[in-house]
């Protein structure tokens, strides 16, 4: 029998792993070192999405006079410690699990700075779910919605868009989805993105995600 998906991409954050308050505690700790005003933890939601130098620059109120010592800093105590607070959301392991077992290439793209994005994934998970986890290698990567380096580092594995899934959790990965040309594109409500905002937004998933056990309703 042939799988109905050749590959399943994903987004990392608000989608497959819970990173909000560990990203925002390393933001405050940041912007309190440099004696700026802190956030809650929820407030910091709408900065997410567009990558780390975005995530900086909206943090400070794009007041950039201290932003490479304030991103140094932020880069710095995350590394230190990715993962006090960060899980995978529920079902997402069994989903991903059963995925691979039925042949489907699963990948990460995410504007996570990549060493970030490799230490999550690897302490999220911890079996070998992924083919490739790419993120952002530096200043000069172009970030999502823009899917060339993605395209480019995947090659060799010869995806088929076209039966493929992409799974993300904001408008930023509706547009990357669409420039990717995947069949489907589901996007989950846990997320970092306001559901009412993205029920209106000028491009629509195959599906909106409300509860975690969909997941598995997708490879049945």
């Amino acid at each position: 029998m042939v799988n109905k998906y050749d590959s399943f991409i994903f987004d990392l954050d608000g989608t497959i792993c819970n990173t909000l308050k560990d990203i925002a505690s390393s933001v405050n700790y940041s912007l309190k070192y440099h004696h700026y005003k802190t956030y809650k933890v929820n407030d910091m939601k709408p900065f997410l999405g567009h990558g780390s130098k975005r995530l900086i620059e909206d943090a400070l109120d794009k007041k950039l006079e201290n932003y490479d010592s304030v991103f140094k800093v932020y880069m710095d105590k995350y590394k230190s410690d990715p993962v006090r607070y960060t899980k995978a959301y529920p079902i997402v392991t069994k989903f991903l699990t059963k995925a691979k077992e039925k042949g489907i290439k699963l990948f990460v793209f995410t504007n996570k700075p990549q060493v970030l994005a490799s230490l999550v994934i690897s302490k999220c998970f911890k079996e070998n779910l992924f083919l490739e986890v790419i993120g952002v290698k530096d200043s000069t990567t172009k970030v999502k919605p823009d899917v060339e380096e993605f395209k480019l580092l995947t090659k060799k594995y010869n995806i088929d868009y076209t039966s493929s899934a992409y799974f993300g959790d904001s408008d930023v990965d509706l547009i990357t989805a669409k420039n990717l040309n995947v069949r489907e594109t589901y996007i989950t409500t846990w997320g970092y993105q306001d559901y009412l905002y993205l029920k209106e937004y000028e491009i629509q998933p195959t599906k909106y995600l409300f509860k975690y056990k969909e997941l598995l309703d997708i490879i049945k």
